[in-house]
């Protein structure tokens, strides 16, 4: 099973008892403000729980490296202190054979300002550049999303720039900055 461990956290695969839990943050308009997602329905929320599933599954009967090349990997964020999901993280592949991984997270609004975003986000870097090998490891970042700025800058993640109308969320095109680390950079 794919689970990673910090030393507030738990990251492991979702569950479809996980519903509740993820409902309650993914159709959360303040925190899906920045995301590339939501607010979600029921339907979207249930079809995202099966999307997780199913791709960890894979991952686990293949192997990690080869799935997250063109899938993805997600975890659910529990609180090791009282097993409570507070939010989601994952990597997911670039182009096939470019060694490099995007990152993203969220959580809870009751969660944040706490440091268990930075938590999680070391984890799968960590992860990506040691059991995956990862060369790169990137994140788009709404460029108002100045928490996640703050966070991912702290984990040494270099601004390389803005891609101009990145996402298409919620009937608009919005920009994404760039933060990247590569797998020699100083941590």
């Amino acid at each position: 099973m794919l689970r990673l461990e910090t030393d507030r956290l738990i990251l492991r695969p979702f569950a479809p008892t996980d519903f509740d839990a993820v409902h309650a943050y993914g159709s959360d308009p303040e925190v899906t403000r920045y995301t590339s997602f939501g607010p979600n329905t029921e339907e979207e929320t249930r079809g995202f729980l099966e999307t997780c599933v199913d791709g960890m599954a894979l991952a686990a009967a293949t192997s990690p490296e080869t799935h997250v090349e063109t899938g993805s990997l997600d975890w659910a964020i529990v609180l090791r202190d009282g097993d409570s999901l507070i939010g989601g993280c994952g990597l997911r592949g670039g182009l096939p054979g470019s060694g490099e991984l995007e990152t993203g997270y969220v959580l809870n609004r009751g969660y944040w300002r706490r440091g268990f975003g930075r938590e999680a986000v070391e984890a799968l870097r960590d992860f990506a550049f040691g059991p995956l090998a990862a060369r790169r490891v990137f994140a788009r970042i709404f460029p108002a999303n100045a928490g996640s700025i703050a966070l991912i800058e702290s984990l040494g993640f270099v601004r390389e720039g803005v891609r101009r109308r990145d996402f298409f969320v919620r009937g608009a095109w919005e920009d994404a900055a760039v933060y990247a680390q590569l797998a020699d950079d100083p941590r």
